[in-house]
């Protein structure tokens, strides 16, 4: 083990690489969703946006222009929202003091709201 990483509170439910393994995604029962630079081995960005524990993520291989250096990712929360978010590595600054960046869902990411799905039996 070279690393480890842990959830504020919680556990981890969802990891993911980037389509070309510079990225790593992981998230958890914090609500938070975490970018990792393996490339740097740090903390590139914390996403913000999700008011329940996030179950699932993917990276959008239609919309990762890894040449362009411009990555598109999704997430799923128990809170019923799909967010797709737009990452630019270029874009994100190492903030004064070591603190993380953080990504807020109305500024990076569209919300879609998903229906109740009801057990029909």
């Amino acid at each position: 083990m070279s690393d480890q990483h842990a959830s504020y509170f919680g556990g981890l439910t969802a990891l993911a690489f980037s389509p070309d393994s510079r990225f790593l995604l992981f998230a958890g029962q914090d609500d938070l969703i975490t970018v990792l630079s393996l490339r740097d081995q740090r903390v590139v960005a914390r996403c913000e946006g999700h008011c329940s524990f996030v179950s699932g993520l993917a990276w959008d291989r239609e919309r990762c222009d890894v040449l362009k250096e411009r990555y598109r990712f999704a997430s799923v929360g128990e809170d019923g929202k799909l967010l797709l978010w737009d990452f630019a590595p270029a874009g994100l600054h190492r903030p004064k003091g070591g603190h993380h960046v953080r990504l807020r869902a109305a500024a990076a990411a569209t919300a879609i709201a998903l229906p109740a799905v009801t057990d029909a039996r």
